[in-house]
């Protein structure tokens, strides 16, 4: 789609491209492009907005192709190894100020490769560039990177210690801790990223 002024889709114009084009997929068993479309248009309307119609789409192909194969080898290197290998997880969810790269379309949403800029300190090096929050962000990355380098654990963050991942009986917990635009209310740790779209949809086709 075009980086600014993408087509203008109806929300059942955006729902029947994400069934066809997910039902065009090459993958090891047939795939029910109507169940895609149900899981990623669930909750969103005639009324919706075109830019998230068509974010909507690409968050589907990015599950596909990028965050859940990436989940599923976290968890893989988690289950097989019998050293205790230390998985943590965080999740990139923050998008503001000036658009960066290639991620320059507002209807584009987070895009992959945006955590790097922050991860590598962009934001005190080209100051006019960022917003104070994305220099908050940077700061949060950064130190937690060099924890983990120095400590093999990411520390502690908005005052928690970061969880890793661990079972509970045959289930492997994944906690996550999200980078925002602002900070949640109570806090930015969760369980289960994308469970539904992983485990439910995409890992069954994903070898």
């Amino acid at each position: 789609y075009n980086v600014t002024s993408p087509k203008n889709f109806t929300f059942n114009e955006a729902f029947d491209t994400l069934k066809v084009m997910s039902s065009g997929l090459r993958l090891s068993k047939p795939l029910n492009g109507e169940d895609v479309s149900r899981m990623y248009f669930t909750g969103l309307s005639t009324h919706t907005p075109k830019d998230l119609l068509i974010r909507e789409i690409g968050i589907a192909f990015g599950d596909y192709c990028i965050t859940c194969p990436t989940i599923q080898f976290a968890k893989n290197v988690f289950s097989s190894n019998k050293t205790g290998t230390k998985v943590f997880q965080y999740y990139y969810n923050s998008k503001v100020g000036k658009p960066k790269i290639s991620c320059l379309g507002k209807w584009m949403g987070v895009c992959h490769a945006s955590d790097i800029m922050p991860a590598f300190g962009l934001p005190f090096l080209q100051p006019n560039e960022y917003l104070d929050r994305e220099r908050d962000i940077s700061s949060q990355m950064m130190d937690s990177f060099i924890s983990f380098a120095k400590n093999s654990n990411p520390g502690t963050i908005d005052g928690a210690q970061w969880p890793q991942y661990y079972s509970m009986g045959a289930n492997i917990i994944a906690p996550y801790y999200e980078y925002t635009n602002e900070p949640k209310s109570v806090t930015n740790f969760n369980i289960g990223l994308k469970i539904d779209e992983c485990d439910y949809l995409w890992n069954q086709y994903n070898h």
